[in-house]
């Protein structure tokens, strides 16, 4: 009867400890900033589509390491700069689009 009561006080304590583990994947969204659309938003393998003026896309799950992030803005002006998801937790991370050449990347969380 012990035996019987400690395999399943183990099996219950193992089940809690691996249902609360953590989702590992850092999530992405991006920002548009600018008086208008911003088309063919990329980040790596990531799709954001256009983006209208002033608006953000939902959250993707992302992977960690670097990526290029693309877009063509004003007059078919393009976009294009490396972009560095790295760190030891799982973050929400937002790409912006501020101007014409410049974006920048935060972690939301």
């Amino acid at each position: 009867m012990k035996a019987v009561t400690r395999i399943v006080f183990v099996g219950l304590i193992g089940s809690l400890l691996l249902g609360c583990s953590k989702d590992h994947d850092n999530s992405l969204r991006i920002v548009n900033n600018l008086y208008y659309e911003a088309k063919r938003v990329r980040f790596g393998d990531l799709r954001f589509e256009n983006l209208p003026p002033q608006t953000s896309s939902p959250y993707q799950s992302v992977a960690e390491g670097v990526s290029e992030f693309t877009a063509i803005v004003s007059g078919g002006m393009a976009i294009s700069e490396p972009i560095t998801i790295k760190g030891d937790y799982v973050h929400k991370w937002t790409i912006t689009i501020i101007s014409e050449t410049k974006v920048s990347l935060t972690r939301d969380q």
